[in-house]
């Protein structure tokens, strides 16, 4: 089974859809979508928190692909940090770019299966456990090994929750992105 599809390798088609007015508008909702479940974060300590708008970024990376998902990424993480008052820390937006890109990869034109959206919790546990807490290790001067023993669990204990999160999430944002008739490519300009 092939977890990539020849949609999600089309970027000259995903950046027609990106630039698109219908694109730029979809981005946009989705990148205020991400800003508004920021707020929803659940901090168990100082360093460790459970996040959920890597939901937001599968979502937009479903419907626009790659190049949508790393571009709301950016936008949207830039302008949570702003909004929340947290500190912005350029790493933490290459890593949700980098999440997005992912995202996009897995589940751009591709069948929504267990074995895919599996696949995204371990994009997203991944990149949590490593790029995250390095960041985290270089914000708070704390030791990186010390750090990533104390994430390990949590992340561990959330990938099911992630997978069963994602697998909703993406199956209502589907049914929603059909019945609007949002995946299908604008028309082309004369």
């Amino acid at each position: 089974m092939s977890f990539i599809s020849s949609e999600a390798l089309d970027f000259r088609r995903q950046s027609r859809r990106l630039l698109s007015t219908r694109g730029i508008a979809v981005a946009g909702l989705f990148a205020a979508l991400y800003v508004v479940l920021s707020f929803f974060n659940i901090r168990l300590s100082p360093l460790i928190e459970i996040r959920f708008p890597f939901l937001i970024l599968a979502a937009v990376s479903l419907f626009g692909g790659p190049l949508m998902g790393v571009a709301s990424a950016i936008v949207a993480d830039i302008v949570s940090t702003l909004l929340t008052g947290g500190a912005f820390f350029f790493g933490f937006t290459f890593s949700y770019s980098l999440m997005a890109f992912l995202f996009g990869l897995i589940f751009c034109g591709s069948r929504l299966t267990v074995p895919r959206v599996i696949l995204g919790a371990v994009v997203e546990c991944s990149i949590s456990l490593s790029f995250h807490t390095l960041w985290l290790s270089m914000m708070y001067g704390s030791p990186l090994k010390a750090l990533f023993f104390t994430r390990l669990p949590k992340c561990l204990a959330m990938l099911p929750v992630n997978a069963f999160l994602l697998f909703l999430v993406l199956r209502i944002f589907r049914k929603v992105f059909a019945q609007a008739e949002l995946m299908q490519d604008p028309p082309a300009r004369p």
